[in-house]
């Protein structure tokens, strides 16, 4: 993983050789290294204020460190088989970790405490984060669901489901809310994207990517696009991997066929006979629905032309 400070200077990369690395963003100087690790460094993440970084390990623990690389680490540990993931409330009060042990925990920063413990996973949590006000907490696993949680543990967790193979896989995380925190993007092996309300109502938004392997989402900081990258198996002519990356723009849901976004997405206005071929409706019903369709085609128009 690799993900830039809170204010832009800096970026924090994790990798397989045990260590943890503090760059400048401008390339300058030479990297921090922060090493204790006994395994692989799965994920690395900045706290909200820069000042600490948190890893996440093939050992089977979490790690607060000073950004600067000032005195000794905070060791988090518990977890009964790898971490995968680590990552700081939106306060930096708390940390929440995914591992393969099948449980995400929620401690407090400073180490202080037993963590909150969310069960109930049928297998490894690949990753979870706090939402963008820090009351939910969404885990991703690989038994093909993702669950939202009360992050205080009261209550029980929302379970979305319906994708066909695991959600996110190892350090590449699963999921991602919003920055409003109104919706939830997941990705999985299954070569679909999934784009649902974080509260759990109505049905999920389903972005197909044929013949392709969902392997990260993002959402732009607007909220407005997603950006997913995704590879499939090795081409047979080339011997090398095919390697994907889609931008889904202005990803909203329409509330019915008078929502203007519809027409402003939409300028296609089907014939009268098509209409009376797919749709089965008599000619006097195409005729009707053809003039419905163009006059709000032609009102849509008039709104982008209206814009400056």
């Amino acid at each position: 993983s690799a993900v830039f400070s809170p204010d832009g200077t800096r970026i924090v990369t994790a990798s397989w050789d045990k260590t943890a690395r503090v760059w400048n963003a401008d390339g300058t100087g030479k990297p921090l290294r922060l090493e204790g690790h006994q395994d692989r460094v799965s994920s690395a993440a900045f706290g909200p204020d820069g000042t600490r970084i948190v890893t996440a390990s093939w050992d089977k623990t979490a790690r607060v460190w000073n950004a600067d690389g000032t005195g000794e680490p905070l060791r988090l540990e518990g977890h009964q088989d790898r971490v995968y993931s680590a990552a700081f409330s939106p306060d930096g009060t708390r940390i929440v970790t995914a591992s393969a042990d099948k449980t995400a925990r929620v401690w407090n920063a400073d180490g202080t405490g037993e963590p909150l413990r969310l069960e109930g996973h049928q297998d490894g949590v690949s990753s979870a984060a706090f939402s963008p006000d820090g009351t939910r907490i969404v885990t991703a696993s690989w038994d093909k669901t993702a669950w939202v949680w009360n992050a205080d543990g009261t209550g029980k967790p929302l379970r979305l489901e319906g994708h066909g193979a695991p959600v996110g896989g190892g350090a590449r995380g699963g999921w991602t809310f919003s920055p409003d925190g109104a919706q939830i993007v997941t990705f999985s092996d299954d070569k679909t994207v999934r784009v649902w309300n974080a509260d759990g109502t109505g049905e999920p938004a389903i972005l197909r990517i044929p013949e392709f392997e969902a392997h990260s989402a993002a959402w732009s900081p607007d909220g407005t696009r997603i950006v997913t990258a995704s590879h499939s198996e090795i081409d047979p002519a080339t011997g090398k991997m095919k390697h994907w990356a889609t931008v889904w723009p202005r990803l909203q849901r329409f509330t019915g066929l008078e929502d203007p976004a519809l027409w402003t997405a939409t300028r296609y206005c089907p014939p009268i006979e098509l209409r009376k071929e797919l749709l089965g409706v008599s000619e006097d019903v195409a005729v009707e629905q053809l003039a419905s369709c163009q006059r709000r085609v032609a009102e849509a128009n008039d709104r982008r032309a209206a814009q400056p």
